[in-house]
């Protein structure tokens, strides 16, 4: 059986289908082919020794600052699109809208549904060339193709735009050279990330799955909106306040550290003070997910206080392909990690005793949405909730690293080794068997 493919893949221009920037600019030093209509002086070169294809100046086809090098794979890449009956989309935020178009005029692909060589342009089914956010380039290609957003994938040069994973749920593919553009490597990988998120797509309890496959697997605190949300198996969206691993959904193993959070930075605001219990819809997908327990190293965080959406985006790159090496997994991944004890003038967690730390649980986004859901109460029924029945245990996740399949490295050792933590972790850089590390 051939493998699924997305129903929508989004291209942008610069830096991904040809190196550099086309802009107005690095043209006409030496005059224009038509005043009026500057992108007639776009032509473009094919070397045949090696099939590159070079967008120039035509009237000074010398100038290499005018020059854009088509991204060598992108011809076979939109021939295996067509093939697939994928569409096919251009998402750019260039503002010479008339040259980018007639840049893709220029590049010739051979159409493997008739065999005939044609301007990349009859082959876009969407094309968006506007100084917009991608995040509405996105809205468009869904309004106009029918598609839901995890059935789309962006392949793009800039980490920022990322955006379109983070708060509506694409596939985001960085191509990892903007000097050469998309390469058949980047488009592969990208393919093999969204395959990975389609397998923990799962429907919400009660319509296919039963209720036996849930689990709980820990607490949330949330405004009323995002309550409702997660009450709906949908993701949290920017809310303004601290993600020192990136935007993801934050989850305790206590609900009283959830209790605490509620009111935090909210304190005047009571009708926004709710806590979610935090259920996987299917507890076999979850446990066999890649999960990892990090170390609390502040300068692998991100500072989305204090960043811009670029600085904070290349962050969380960086941190990804750190835990990636790190820890030999792959997206979708769960990070958990210990968090310094907080403190403030009312409750500085009394509850923890001595312990300095507690855990939580990081779910990015593109798995909120897929795999899990929230049951949401107001503050004092939550509390209620913890207090009076059994329903909401301390789960202890540092004490399941066999039961949850949570593996750690030896800086994560030596991190809970340092504040005198018992653990108990499965440890696969050392044993490959996925033995447990148990200090008890």
């Amino acid at each position: 059986m051939a493998p699924p493919y997305p129903k929508l893949v989004a291209f942008d221009l610069d830096g991904t289908a040809w190196s550099g920037w086309l802009k107005e600019e690095r043209f006409g030093r030496k005059g224009w082919v038509n005043e009026n209509q500057k992108e007639d002086n776009i032509g473009v070169v094919e070397i045949r020794s090696s099939g590159d294809m070079i967008l120039i100046d035509r009237m000074n086809a010398d100038d290499t600052r005018s020059q854009c090098w088509v991204a060598r794979d992108l011809p076979i890449i939109i021939r295996d699109l067509r093939k697939r009956g994928t569409l096919i989309a251009i998402a750019s935020r260039n503002t010479h809208k008339a040259m980018a178009i007639r840049a893709l005029w220029m590049i010739k692909v051979k159409d493997p549904k008739d065999g005939r060589v044609k301007p990349l342009t009859d082959l876009i089914d969407y094309l968006e060339v506007q100084d917009v956010p991608k995040t509405t380039h996105f809205e468009r290609f869904k309004n106009w193709s029918g598609r839901r957003f995890h059935q789309m994938m962006l392949i793009d040069d800039k980490a920022e735009n990322r955006i379109v994973e983070w708060w509506q749920g694409a596939t985001f593919v960085k191509v990892k050279d903007s000097n050469s553009g998309v390469t058949w490597t980047d488009y592969n990988e990208g393919l093999d990330k969204w395959r990975r998120y389609r397998q923990i797509q799962f429907r919400m309890p009660g319509r296919i799955r039963g209720a036996s496959r849930t689990k709980l697997i820990g607490y949330a605190s949330a405004d009323a909106a995002t309550a409702q949300r997660y009450k709906r198996g949908e993701r949290r969206l920017a809310t303004g306040r601290p993600a020192r691993w990136g935007y993801a959904l934050y989850v305790a193993d206590d609900p009283r550290v959830s209790e605490w959070f509620a009111t935090w930075r909210r304190e005047n605001d009571p009708a926004n003070h709710w806590v979610c219990a935090i259920y996987t819809r299917d507890w076999d997908a979850f446990r066999a997910m890649d999960k990892v327990w990090i170390p609390n190293n502040k300068t692998r965080q991100v500072d989305n206080m204090h960043q811009t959406d670029a600085q904070t985006a290349e962050s969380q790159e960086r941190l990804d392909n750190w835990i990636k090496d790190a820890y030999w997994v792959q997206e979708p991944f769960i990070a958990f990690c210990r968090h310094q004890r907080m403190t403030r003038q009312d409750n500085d967690m009394y509850w923890l005793g001595a312990r300095e730390r507690f855990s939580e649980m990081v779910i990015y986004p593109n798995l909120q949405d897929a795999l899990f859901y929230g049951e949401p109460l107001p503050l004092a029924e939550a509390v209620a909730r913890r207090e009076n029945t059994r329903s909401w245990p301390v789960l202890d996740w540092h004490m399941r690293g066999e039961e949850w399949n949570i593996q750690a490295n030896g800086e994560t050792v030596r991190d809970f080794e340092k504040h005198g933590e018992i653990f108990s972790f499965i440890r696969r850089d050392l044993y490959p068997s996925a033995t447990p590390l148990a200090i008890l």
